[in-house]
């Protein structure tokens, strides 16, 4: 639930600094955030399993 509320908020705000009428660009910039976010937190997640 938290990637799609980052998701969301992500492409709303990347909608109004991009000046075109088109989703598109705003829509690749939030897919890409959102893959490098969830690349991270697996990441993190394995480091914390490995340390215990």
């Amino acid at each position: 639930m938290g990637y799609f509320i980052f998701f969301i908020l992500n492409f709303i705000l990347a909608y109004f600094i991009y000046d075109e009428s088109s989703y598109v660009k705003p829509l690749e910039h939030s897919i890409l955030l959102l893959i490098v976010v969830v690349i991270m937190d697996l990441i993190t997640k394995n480091k914390k399993k490995r340390k215990n």
